[in-house]
């Protein structure tokens, strides 16, 4: 079988929503698609996110990708849009904690205080999270587990797993962003999971 016959044999696999194929895939492309939108956003987060909501638009649009170039292009095409959105975002402004602290006494013990009612909200709907939802997002975030492991602990597809993290990622950022919590705090997501479990 020469190089050609194996692309299509495995393309075809990919349309038809071999999991295997779609691995394969974010395996060869995960990473620049987070340099590129790296690039544009210089934030990991931010970064790491857009890149699970192009692989799970990937998984549900796979029937319209025509060839393996096209799939690349796609690839780079939607991570751009998907950065910009982001950048269109209002931005949030951040008080540097030293300011706060030389304009108003005691503002350590009233920001810690602020801190832990966000971290309790947080742990309030990550708990509401349904219980699917739930698992795959702390093996993915407190255990550290890749989409594979993580599928094959709870004995779900892989698709499940992008699907469950992005759709509990979403609703984290809804409840920061009704809440005007600080986006910093995501960075805190891990140790709360911790604590839960």
């Amino acid at each position: 079988m020469n190089i050609s016959s194996q692309n299509i044999a495995w393309f075809d696999a990919f349309n038809k929503g071999n999991e295997a194929s779609f691995d394969l895939v974010f395996k060869k492309n995960s990473r620049a698609m987070y340099l590129f939108a790296y690039s544009f956003l210089a934030n990991k987060l931010d970064a790491e996110e857009v890149v699970m909501d192009v692989f799970c638009d990937l998984w549900d649009e796979r029937l319209s990708i025509k060839s393996p170039d096209h799939l690349v292009n796609w690839l780079y095409l939607v991570t751009e849009r998907k950065c910009l959105l982001i950048l269109r975002r209002p931005k949030v402004r951040h008080i540097d904690i030293d300011e706060t602290h030389q304009h108003i006494p005691d503002a350590g013990e009233e920001y810690a205080l602020i801190r832990a009612e966000q971290i309790r909200l947080i742990e309030e709907e990550i708990l509401q999270l349904p219980e699917k939802m739930r698992e795959v997002f702390i093996l993915r975030y407190a255990k550290g587990l890749d989409p594979k492991s993580t599928a094959a602990t709870l004995n779900v597809d892989v698709q499940t797993v992008y699907t469950y993290t992005k759709r509990a990622l979403e609703k984290l950022r809804l409840l920061l962003s009704d809440r005007n919590i600080e986006s910093s705090i995501f960075y805190l997501i891990p140790l709360i999971i911790k604590a839960l479990g």
